[in-house]
C-alpha cells in the first residue's frame, strides 16, 4: 500500500498530514518541506511524544539532505547497472 493511503488514518486526528516517499512526478512541486515542519510543530510534538521518538529530528535530517535529481532515462540506466535483482524487471517504458 502507498504511504498516501496509510496517511488517511492520521487525517482524522491531526491538523494536516504529509507523506514522504520515493515518488516520481510529472509536475513541478513548490512545496517547501522546511516550511511544513515549522508550521506543524504541534503535530510533530504529538508524534514525538506518543508514536515515534525522534521523528522531528529524522524529518529535519531529510529536509537538510541533498537529493539527486535525474530524468527517467538516467534512472533506468542507473537501475540497469545496479547489481540488484528487482521484483519487476527494469526496462524503458515501464513504471519505476
Amino acid at each position: 500500500m502507498s504511504g498516501q493511503l496509510h496517511v488517511e488514518v492520521y487525517c482524522l486526528a491531526l491538523t494536516n498530514v504529509y507523506t514522504f516517499g520515493p515518488t516520481f512526478r510529472a509536475e513541478n512541486s513548490n512545496t517547501s518541506f522546511a516550511a511544513l515542519l515549522n508550521e506543524r510543530e504541534e503535530d510533530l510534538a504529538f508524534f514525538d511524544e506518543r508514536i515515534e521518538k525522534g521523528l522531528g529530528a529524522k524529518l529535519e535530517g531529510i529536509v537538510a539532505a541533498e537529493f539527486v535529481h535525474s530524468d527517467y532515462g538516467e534512472a533506468i540506466r542507473v537501475l540497469e547497472r545496479a547489481n540488484e535483482k528487482f521484483e519487476f524487471p527494469v526496462k524503458w517504458d515501464t513504471d519505476l
